[in-house]
């Protein structure tokens, strides 16, 4: 058993290393100094005497570290892909000259002090769903707002977008798609009105890849027309 739980504490210990999670470190009163995995880590273990007390000594560190700022319970090892109402530009289709609608996603990179990289977009899956129908997707990378690269990096705390799709003024029952691709049958085929989910994945060098779906109501109108987000799905980072 104490071979077993050795082992099980390095594993625990590299993984926290490799994701760069601080380590809050605790040593009872009266256990060998530097013995097992504690002589490995130099984290200035709390001492403790009483262990009915643990939870609370954790609870009142945590505390302190957070009114120190040098923790944050907003800050976590993971990209989150959100959704905004703003989050949409009309704007001038290069090269073709076409007036647009762009409709965007943010990526938002969580991690204080972490910087994203390379990090690509790819819609996994689309569904029609008035009535129920799967559509074609093929993996392409997307293209992020006002850049001409796929790949692009998101430094710590800050949002980056990207274009989930666009719709050309005089064309409103048209989903269009900027990917990198020069191949028409890669392009997924929306058109009509109705209600579509969409499930875009983010990956990057460094980071667990991360996913979300969302609501595309598709209308006659062009004002009329929404992107939503819909109930989250888990990320790689709690697997």
């Amino acid at each position: 058993m104490r071979v077993k739980e050795l082992i099980n504490g390095a594993l625990e210990l590299a993984l926290a290393s490799f994701l760069e999670i601080d380590v809050l470190a605790l040593q009872e009163q009266g256990v060998k100094q530097g013995d097992g995995i504690s002589g490995f880590i130099q984290g200035n273990a709390i001492p403790f005497s009483e262990r009915r007390r643990l939870p609370d000594l954790v609870t009142e560190n945590v505390q302190r570290r957070v009114e120190s700022r040098t923790w944050d319970p907003r800050w976590r090892n993971e990209l989150a892909l959100t959704r905004e109402p703003e989050y949409f530009a009309d704007a001038t289709q290069i090269p073709a000259g076409t007036q647009g609608r762009f409709f965007y996603i943010g990526v938002h990179n969580r991690h204080r002090r972490k910087t994203a990289m390379n990090c690509c977009v790819y819609l996994e899956k689309a569904a029609a769903l008035d009535p129920a129908a799967k559509i074609l997707v093929k993996t392409v990378e997307f293209k992020w707002e006002g850049y001409m690269l796929p790949n692009a990096h998101i430094q710590p705390g800050t949002v980056r977008k990207f274009d989930a799709f666009w719709i050309q003024h005089d064309q409103p029952n048209q989903v269009k798609f900027n990917m990198f691709c020069d191949a028409s049958y890669f392009y997924p085929q929306i058109e009509g009105p109705g209600r579509y989910e969409l499930t875009y994945l983010v990956m990057a060098d460094n980071f667990p890849p991360t996913r979300r779906s969302f609501m595309l109501t598709l209308n006659s109108l062009l004002n009329d027309t929404s992107l939503e987000p819909m109930p989250f799905i888990k990320s790689d980072t709690n697997k």
